[in-house]
C-alpha cells in the first residue's frame, strides 16, 4: 500500500511536469503563425528541429512511463500536434521536398561567381564607418543590409554609389532593409509578406 502511494505521487508529479512542458511546446508552435513582427512571436520560428526532437522525447517518455494513466492519451495528443506543426516546416528543408533549383553540371573552379554579401548592420549601432570598410574590402556584386533604418540608408550611401541598382524600405522597427547592387535588378518590388511592418524585397537579378 506504502509503495502504490508513493508510485501515484511520482506518476502526478511526472504527468504535471510533461503536461506543462507539452502545453508551453504546442504555444512555441502556434506563436509564429501570428502575424506580428515581435521578437515574442518571430523567434520560435526558428529552434523547430529542437522543439520537434523534445516532443519526439516527450512522446516516448509518456508511452514508457505514463501509458497507464487516463493522461496520457491528450498529453501524447498535444506532442503530436507540436510535431506534425514543426514537422510541416521542417520538411522543406529535406532532400524529399521538391527542389526549385537544378545541379550545375560544370566545373565550380572555373564558373563565374556572383559575391553576395548579407550584414545584419543592428539599428542602434554607430559604427557606421566598420559596415563601409566590410563593402571595399569584399566587394560584394551584391549587397543587402538589414535593420536599416533612414539613418543608416543616408551613412550608406557614399560606400554605395559605385552600385547602380538600389532598393531602400527604411523601418524603424529593425526590420528595414537595404539593398544594392552591381547587376541589373529587373521586376523588383517591396512586399509586405508578413505584414505592414516586415518588408521583404521581390526582384529578378540580370547576370
Amino acid at each position: 500500500m506504502v509503495f502504490r502511494i508513493i508510485r501515484l505521487q511520482e506518476d502526478s508529479a511526472l504527468i504535471w511536469i510533461i503536461a506543462t512542458i507539452s502545453v508551453c511546446l504546442l504555444v512555441a508552435s502556434i506563436l509564429p503563425f501570428i502575424s506580428s513582427p515581435h521578437g515574442v512571436f518571430r523567434t520560435f520560428e526558428f529552434p523547430r528541429m529542437q522543439l520537434a526532437l523534445l516532443a519526439v522525447a516527450l512522446i516516448a517518455t509518456t508511452f514508457v512511463f505514463l501509458a497507464h494513466s487516463s493522461a496520457a492519451i491528450w498529453i501524447m495528443s498535444v506532442l503530436l500536434l507540436v510535431l506534425l506543426i514543426q514537422l510541416s516546416k521542417i520538411v522543406r528543408f529535406t532532400p524529399i521536398w521538391p527542389r526549385r533549383s537544378v545541379d550545375f553540371k560544370g566545373d565550380p573552379n572555373s564558373a563565374p561567381c556572383v559575391r553576395l554579401m548579407v550584414c545584419n548592420v543592428k539599428q542602434s549601432n554607430t559604427n557606421v564607418h566598420r559596415v563601409c570598410d566590410l563593402i571595399e574590402q569584399h566587394d560584394p556584386d551584391i549587397a543587402v543590409f538589414v535593420e536599416t533604418d533612414q539613418r543608416w540608408i543616408e551613412a550608406l550611401k557614399d560606400s554605395a554609389g559605385a552600385y547602380k541598382f538600389q532598393l531602400a524600405q527604411p523601418m524603424d522597427n529593425t526590420y528595414g532593409m537595404f539593398l544594392i547592387s552591381k547587376l541589373r535588378l529587373l521586376d523588383h518590388q517591396t512586399r509586405f509578406l508578413l505584414n505592414e511592418e516586415v518588408p521583404s524585397f521581390d526582384a529578378m537579378v540580370e547576370v
